[in-house]
């Protein structure tokens, strides 16, 4: 069992008469105790609706910024792809016969496409052998 060994009592001691008619100067402190506590929420609910408007306010100026900078990737990447569609135009119909760098044969497949960020225009050209060459468009 657990025992005090200091063995000191504490007495309960009123400081003043309770109940609904208390002394004057406790009401008062009592309002005064409530009204600090409010004016404590209010500041801080202020606080925090500030802090909010200016998160939002950061959170749609990062928006604006994201969105500035994919239409500029978006305006690049077409000009970058109609550029490519010009070299498209330089090669030759399907089935035409084509010698370049030494490699003669038809032409089976042209187009343009993206790859690693890039944008590429190609010719599939293949020989009497069944052999394939992908030539650039730059090479007609």
């Amino acid at each position: 069992m657990f025992v005090d060994r200091n063995g000191y009592r504490l007495a309960v001691k009123l400081d003043g008469s309770h109940g609904l008619f208390g002394e004057p100067l406790m009401w008062a402190n009592l309002v005064a105790w409530e009204a600090y506590h409010k004016a404590a929420a209010e500041k801080r609910a202020e606080e925090l609706r500030i802090e909010q408007e200016a998160r939002h306010a950061a959170e749609e100026a990062e928006k604006a910024k994201r969105a500035a900078r994919h239409a500029k990737k978006v305006a690049k990447e077409a000009t970058m792809k109609a550029e490519t569609e010009k070299l498209l135009a330089r090669i030759p119909a399907k089935g035409t016969i084509v010698t370049i760098d030494g490699f003669t044969g038809q032409i089976f497949w042209a187009g343009c496409s993206k790859y690693y960020g890039k944008w590429s225009a190609r010719a599939g050209v293949k020989n009497a052998k069944g052999e394939v060459a992908w030539i650039s468009a730059d090479k007609f």
